[in-house]
């Protein structure tokens, strides 16, 4: 009888100052049930220096169901290692004979104890094609039809939108070639001050790859108290997540310049989550200048950066509603801080501008019904 390849997959995981959500998030890793003649399950944990417990949790971490490859950094450690910095610590302690690579949070989890069973199957059942990304579905925005979709990552991303497609790390599972590739490489590197260092290293490398995207429920952000919503806050203004947003321009252009991306991409490309990225960073910048009474020197260097994003729109009707909105809003927003004291009419139409900038363009769900 022929010896069956197992599918090696590693969970791979960087972490900080999450013990409680990492322990959740390894529970539902222990709890999956698969077939081990078929599947060998591995898990890559990175620990960022972490002062809380998660050394000592991991020190003595053991599983007879999940093959453990640790990086533990002391909390003793003299030297601070950055998100970006984790996430290649993770990449490079992944082995070579691993198949497949599911980047997830600390603070994410599996949804089903069935999922890695059904990632195999997926796997198998795509064989037929030289596939490098198979992409899963936030829990809360899908529909679990199972259905899949099957095209280059290009495709996809054009269709979808990048940030619903590379944006959410636990919806990426890489070929393990292609993971260390994108996250150990140059644009990973050169791209850290974007907020998604990640998104354009994978798309760098794997744009005109095959690619799945399943509409699953597969993995799902864990529930987070207040406490939890305001140390995300802190670490993404630490890590310069906020200000990367508007950086993420930037990375667009650079790879426009690669030949990466080409000129007919419309609306789509940029979605994110339910409206536009510049619907997202307009309202940001229109909540902080109600909150401070003032533009700043920062602010007006964002707006000239979400300009930029009309040379990536090819249809001329979304080119002209683009610029009838940005020019409009940026002008009230001028107008609100030269009146002093601020014209209280012109801070109740911002105030309803930015509410209708951050509601709903496109579905709730990933994919549409």
């Amino acid at each position: 009888m022929n010896k069956v390849n197992k599918i090696k997959i590693a969970v791979a995981i960087p972490t900080y100052n999450r013990v409680k959500q990492l322990k959740f998030a390894l529970e539902h890793l222990e709890h999956q049930q698969f077939d081990h003649t078929i599947i060998e399950l591995f898990c890559v944990i990175s620990n960022s220096c972490s002062t809380d417990d998660t050394f000592l949790f991991l020190n003595g971490l053991k599983s007879s169901t999940v093959n453990y490859i640790i990086v533990n950094n002391s909390p003793n450690t003299e030297m601070y290692v950055c998100a970006t910095d984790n996430f290649r610590n993770c990449a490079n302690a992944i082995p070579d004979y691993i198949d497949w690579v599911w980047f997830m949070g600390d603070d994410d989890y599996l949804t089903s104890p069935l999922v890695i069973s059904q990632l195999a199957n997926l796997i198998i059942d795509s064989s037929n094609i030289e596939l490098s990304l198979i992409l899963t579905t936030e829990d809360r925005r899908s529909l679990k039809t199972g259905r899949v979709v099957k095209e280059s990552l290009y495709n996809l991303c054009k269709q979808i939108g990048f940030f619903d497609v590379l944006g959410w790390i636990a919806s990426l599972v890489v070929r393990r070639a292609k993971f260390k590739l994108s996250i150990l490489g140059d644009v990973f590197r050169g791209s850290d001050k974007c907020a998604c260092p990640h998104s354009i290293a994978i798309f760098a490398e794997c744009s005109n790859d095959n690619a799945v995207l399943i509409d699953s429920g597969w993995c799902n952000v864990q529930t987070k108290t207040s406490d939890d919503v305001k140390d995300t806050n802190v670490r993404w203004s630490t890590d310069g997540v906020f200000e990367g947003y508007y950086n993420m321009i930037d990375a667009f252009r650079y790879l426009r310049q690669k030949n990466l991306l080409n000129n007919d991409l419309g609306a789509s490309f940029f979605r994110y989550h339910t409206y536009s990225i510049w619907d997202y960073l307009i309202a940001t910048l229109v909540h902080q200048v109600l909150s401070r009474n003032e533009i700043t020197a920062l602010d007006m260097e964002h707006w000239n950066k979400i300009m930029l994003y009309t040379e990536f729109l090819s249809n001329p009707y979304e080119r002209k509603c683009f610029l009838l909105n940005f020019y409009s809003i940026r002008s009230l927003v001028l107008q609100f801080v030269k009146n002093r004291p601020p014209d209280e009419t012109i801070r109740n139409d911002l105030e309803k501008i930015k509410s209708m900038l951050m509601s709903a363009s496109y579905p709730r769900t990933v994919l549409s019904e």
